[in-house]
């Protein structure tokens, strides 16, 4: 089991069989760190949601996956890659490393993009989407006080060893006429639209978000 330990910038494991807790990765100093091999160095920066993406859905055949955390304070998405393609040498095998799957580390909102172009703004909770519009498996990430993000993940080739790729796009909300504006107003904001179909459905700090089945989602 695997914890998201915000106040102490760690991801904490909790062995089964011993109930030992030890840590998994950060060393306590709140910051972002940087992306790459060192685990034992890595730090972060409040993170706040774990969820994890097999790495078959990205490869046929492939074992291991994706730990993806949202580091609220890092304004970022962050993954733990440990992938083992079939038929590839060990020195064409993804390296195991730490990733920034989406943000910049600046807060604020940027769509359409690369991830690692992407602007996030105090990403808090991860759902994992799996249908026919996203094969290899998206993140739907809450973001802001009103919008939930998509993020594509692949398996794309970068010279001869394949690297974790992402996109990110608005997949709901975003809709207050405050958008964009000073934190305060926009918590202000009253009221947030009823129901309404997803696409022009708008929300207000939502909190949590979990998979149902035939990929659906509850906010």
């Amino acid at each position: 089991m695997l914890i998201a330990d915000s106040g102490n910038h760690r991801l904490r494991r909790v062995d089964p069989v011993t109930g030992i807790i030890t840590t998994f990765l950060g060393t306590g100093e709140a910051r972002s760190g940087v992306d790459g091999s060192n685990l034992a160095g890595q730090t972060l920066n409040e993170p706040t949601a774990l969820n994890f993406l097999p790495a078959s859905l990205l490869s046929q055949g492939a074992t291991g996956g994706v730990l993806i955390f949202a580091e609220r304070s890092g304004q970022k998405i962050r993954g733990v890659v440990s992938i083992s393609i079939p038929g590839l040498p060990p020195f064409l095998q993804p390296p195991q490393q730490t990733t920034t799957i989406a943000g910049d580390g600046v807060e604020g909102y940027r769509d359409n993009v690369v991830g690692t172009s992407a602007r996030c703004s105090f990403p808090r909770a991860l759902g994992l989407v799996i249908d026919t519009s996203c094969p290899t498996g998206c993140l739907l990430a809450l973001d802001g006080v009103d919008r939930v993000r998509r993020v594509t993940l692949t398996l794309q080739s970068s010279g001869f060893v394949p690297q974790l790729a992402s996109s990110v796009s608005t997949e709901l909300g975003g809709e207050l006429p405050t958008d964009d504006g000073p934190l305060v107003d926009v918590l202000r904001t009253q009221p947030v639209a009823a129901d309404a179909p997803l696409p022009t459905g708008r929300f207000q700090a939502p909190a949590a978000i979990a998979s149902l089945p035939r990929s659906e989602q509850a906010l």
